[in-house]
Parts: structure tokens; C-alpha cells; sequence
């Protein structure tokens, strides 16, 4: 999605190529796998997308619906996917995962929107009776979060 060039052993590297991706739950700052990637991470600001927030237990789930979801929109090394992609089951020639990787519009704080890969759970059907993780509403929309996040 994007080029960046940043310090690496005091050398310049134009040529890393970077992607966006929206996180909400156990890949966010400070959460439970976030450390895998850390070291991929370039940059990270805070936004939100369209969906729903399902209550998995020890992680959440996007899924499909009306709502908000509030994340970190991280910049990472484009290598931080295949480490993503392990995490949350998503392997691309399996008929079935856990999460599929898809590309959402993230809103940002300062309003700008980015395209950026979400993991969205694959079979939304076999959480709808679980709790939704609603933390409050805007003009009548519900707004979701992972462990209360703000």
C-alpha cells in the first residue's frame, strides 16, 4: 500500500514496502500479540470501522453490521501479514478459517479515511448469539471496543 523509508543501522532503506492494518482486539498496542509484530510496526494511530464487536472470550470478533469499531490503524512491514495471517487462522488456500483477511476503509481521528486489512471472522453466523462488545453510542449508533479500549 505504500513505501517508507526509516533508519536501519544508520542506512536509509527506500525499498521496505509497508501496508496498513486495522487492528482491534489481542494485535493492539499492548495486548496479548502485539509483540509478535511490534518489531514490524512503523506507525500507529487510532481510527474506527463499520461493524460489529462479538464477545469471543479471549478475543473478539469482527463481524458484518451496523456499527463502529474502534482500533489502531498500524503501518507495518509488509512481512507483519504472514505472522498476522498465522495468528488469526487466515490461510488463503484452506477452504475454511477462523478470519479472513479483507480490506475495510478505516476513519481516522483527524476524519482522513485509508484502506487497511482487518481480519473479519469467517463464520459470523456461529457468534450471533453472543455478546456484542458495546461501549457507547453516537446519534444512534452503536460503538464497539476490546477491553473497554478508548
Amino acid at each position: 500500500m505504500g513505501k517508507l523509508s526509516w533508519m536501519n543501522d544508520g542506512l536509509m532503506d527506500r525499498n521496505k514496502t509497508t501496508t496498513n492494518l486495522f487492528v482491534y482486539g489481542t494485535l493492539m498496542p499492548g495486548e496479548a500479540n502485539h509483540g509478535q509484530i511490534e518489531n514490524y510496526v512503523r506507525a500507529s494511530r487510532r481510527g474506527t470501522v463499520e461493524g460489529v464487536l462479538i464477545d469471543l472470550g479471549r478475543f473478539p470478533a469482527l463481524v458484518r453490521g451496523r456499527g463502529i469499531v474502534k482500533g489502531v490503524l498500524l503501518e507495518v512491514d509488509e512481512e507483519a501479514l504472514a505472522i498476522t495471517d498465522r495468528i488469526e487462522g487466515f490461510v488463503p488456500e484452506r477452504a475454511r478459517c477462523l478470519y479472513l483477511r479483507e480490506e475495510v476503509i478505516v476513519r481516522l481521528e483527524e476524519g482522513q479515511e485509508m484502506a487497511a486489512w482487518t481480519y473479519v471472522f469467517a463464520d459470523p453466523d456461529s457468534v450471533a448469539g453472543r455478546p456484542s462488545l458495546i461501549v457507547s453510542e453516537i446519534e444512534g449508533t452503536p460503538v464497539f471496543a476490546w477491553r473497554r479500549q478508548q
